[in-house]
């Protein structure tokens, strides 16, 4: 007797031959990981494959370009700066300086040299950022660690719907 739980049920089973059939319309279009796959809707992952080669020419023009933004943070937007390594990024990591009441912001040396080292790597998205009340980020500057990972979690929440291939919205 056959165990179940080997057996796809009918979406799954429809979402693979999917899959199959724009691997096969778009053979130049690396397969994406398989997270993104088990999340995206069908009109997600047909975006993915259909509108390929106008992301390479856009990854391929911004490989390791520092991009200086603001995101929305909990006490006003946060000044960051954002660099892809080329190709989709699949991974995002965020960079976060030394305590501010010590002179620690996103320029600090080491998280530079992370940064600059990240940005040109394929498949990452990385980010640098000053917390609330630093640099130019709006907000008073946190002595209540709870208040900067509340920062934390914007940021990393702008990279998860905006930046980062497998979790973005279409």
């Amino acid at each position: 007797m056959a165990d179940d739980a080997n057996f796809l049920n009918e979406q799954e089973v429809r979402r693979v031959n999917l899959v199959e059939c724009l691997i096969e319309d778009h053979p130049h279009v690396p397969v994406p990981p398989s997270v993104c796959v088990n999340h995206w809707s069908e009109q997600q992952l047909r975006n993915y494959f259909e509108q390929a080669p106008e992301r390479s020419q856009m990854y391929a023009a911004r490989r390791g370009q520092r991009i200086g933004t603001f995101i929305e943070g909990p006490e006003g937007r946060l000044e960051a700066d954002l660099a892809h390594g080329g190709g989709p990024p699949e991974l995002g990591l965020v960079l976060l300086h030394p305590h501010p009441h010590m002179g620690g912001n996103m320029n600090n040396n080491v998280v530079q040299a992370l940064y600059d080292e990240f940005r040109i790597r394929p498949g990452f998205c990385v980010c640098r950022y000053n917390s609330r009340g630093v640099g130019r980020s709006e907000g008073q500057c946190a002595a209540d660690v709870h208040l900067e990972r509340e920062d934390l979690r914007a940021v990393c929440h702008h990279l998860r719907r905006h930046e980062v291939g497998c979790c973005k919205d279409s």
